[in-house]
């Protein structure tokens, strides 16, 4: 059995284990920062998906050390929300910069047909991301459409190995 490891970001409050729940059979909860979950592909590979919440002061992960193990990252920031996306952004900006895994950045909306500019959405500092980071839209309580972004990150590993 082979084992694959994404790490879910999102800031403080239950956003990560909203759609780790809606990907997985069974969400673990760690902490109030930490939870996990397991994902079975199929009886060759599981991926475990670890939940952690930051905020835009975060210094006491040491990525440095979780990093190398990962296939990829999703960041997920409420669409509606301009303060999570500042609570996630520092971090993003360290992760496109310094690690090379498959970044998805999530925007969580509550209706995937009706998405709505926010108001602030002309100010200046947005996100910033590489070659390997993508943007999408998501309902993260919907389980089809977290498995898309799940699979969106094992599509940009298999592009990348050709």
């Amino acid at each position: 059995m082979r084992i694959g490891e994404v790490t879910v970001i999102s800031p403080s409050g239950n956003t990560k284990e909203i759609f780790i729940q809606s990907v997985c059979q069974k969400l673990e909860k760690v902490s109030d920062k930490i939870c996990f979950g397991r994902l079975q592909i199929d009886n060759q590979l599981v991926l475990h998906l670890y939940g952690i919440s930051v905020d835009k002061n975060e210094s006491s992960i040491s990525w440095d050390l979780l990093s190398p193990k990962m296939l990829g990252y999703i960041f997920i920031f409420n669409w509606n929300d301009y303060k999570t996306l500042e609570e996630i952004k520092t971090v993003l900006d360290t992760f496109s910069t310094k690690f090379s895994a498959p970044i998805i950045v999530v925007a969580n909306v509550e209706d995937k047909s009706n998405i709505p500019l926010p108001d602030n959405f002309n100010e200046p500092g947005g996100i910033s991301i590489d070659r390997n980071a993508r943007f999408t839209f998501c309902q993260i309580s919907d389980p089809i459409c977290s498995k898309k972004v799940v699979a969106a990150i094992v599509n940009i590993l298999l592009q990348n190995l050709s």
